[in-house]
């Protein structure tokens, strides 16, 4: 943890250090950012499999058959793809190089309709395909941070940045059903609404379009303490209880426009 969250500090030290020396001499700025973030492909959830005595519970037209449950593994990517983020953001121009601000964002990614797996059985006369329709997973972060640029004049200044601070992420749920059955689809939650430790570095260009205006582009990787959850969603079609992560990594892109005042 120390070693993913030194260089976010160090910029954040340096950041304040810089401007207690040159404080007098800065501008206040605020930003209004839009972007998105990309879909890591870490693991969401395992395979499972497990054997059913009784279908009856999961299709009732087959109460007193046999069969096999068969979960498959699901990747992040799997289950939801890119939506939008947006962020405001009031910084300090402490110096021409060091911007030191306070930033608070949110982000979603957008759930998709997915097979997750199937049941066999000798009474079917083909695998009877499991579906989940997840619901976005969003999130809102307040981070504290400073941004380096490494040029100090010119209309193109591009720029370093850190940042710490917390994320408070949605529950997930989702919508389980069967294919053939008339069994509604079954609403389980997946992970629990959590607070968690935030972190993260973003690399861009700011680029002057008038006097105290400026488009600013960057791109960033942002780390947040695992969360996770032995989840009971699948009990209902005979699975054990099984483990569902959340990503920590995640990495952002965004276009901002940047007022001074």
């Amino acid at each position: 943890m120390l070693k993913r969250i030194s260089i976010p500090l160090a910029l954040i030290s340096l950041g304040a250090a810089q401007g207690a020396l040159a404080a007098e001499e800065g501008r206040w700025t605020a930003a209004f950012q839009l972007g998105t973030s990309l879909v890591p492909h870490g693991s969401f959830q395992a395979r499972e499999t497990a054997s059913i005595a009784n279908l009856g519970s999961v299709i009732p037209s087959l109460a007193g058959k046999a069969g096999t449950l068969d979960l498959e593994r699901q990747n992040f990517d799997d289950i939801f793809r890119a939506g939008p983020s947006f962020g405001l953001e009031l910084g300090y121009q402490a110096t021409a190089k060091l911007e030191p601000f306070a930033r608070l964002s949110y982000t979603q990614f957008r759930g998709r309709t997915t097979r997750i797996g199937d049941i066999q059985s000798a009474a079917l006369a083909k695998p009877a395909d499991i579906r989940a329709e997840f619901d976005d997973l969003e999130s809102w972060t307040a981070d504290f941070g400073a941004r380096y640029y490494f040029i100090d004049t010119g209309r193109t200044r591009p720029y370093l940045g850190g940042y710490v601070g917390v994320e408070r992420a949605s529950e997930l749920h989702a919508h389980v059903r069967v294919d053939g059955t008339l069994t509604p689809p079954k609403r389980v939650e997946l992970l629990p609404k959590e607070t968690r430790f935030d972190a993260g570095v973003e690399v861009g260009l700011a680029y002057e379009i008038a006097s105290r205006t400026a488009l600013r582009f960057g791109v960033g990787a942002d780390y947040n303490s695992p969360r996770h959850q032995t989840s009971h969603a699948y009990q209902s079609l005979g699975a054990a209880p099984m483990r569902v992560t959340d990503q920590s990594w995640s990495f952002p892109i965004d276009l901002g426009l940047t007022f001074q005042f």
